[in-house]
């Protein structure tokens, strides 16, 4: 049928709030790396482009504040 399903599967997490909020934050990283993966699949468009220069260089991606 041409479709594509793509499955993550993680573990490892500590069991504690901050284990959990890690979780969180990862799992919004993988909703976006879906959503770029899509637009370069179907429409040929790197959204990721510039996108990820402090995780390149090294540098660790900061939490959000809320």
């Amino acid at each position: 049928d041409g479709a594509t399903m793509v499955t993550i599967a993680e573990s490892g997490w500590r069991e504690n709030e901050q284990g959990q909020k890690s979780s969180y934050l990862n799992c919004e990283g993988w909703s976006q790396m879906l959503a770029c993966m899509k637009a370069w699949v179907e429409y040929g468009i790197n959204l990721r482009e510039g996108y990820y220069v402090s995780e390149l260089s090294g540098k660790p991606a900061l939490e959000p504040q809320l």
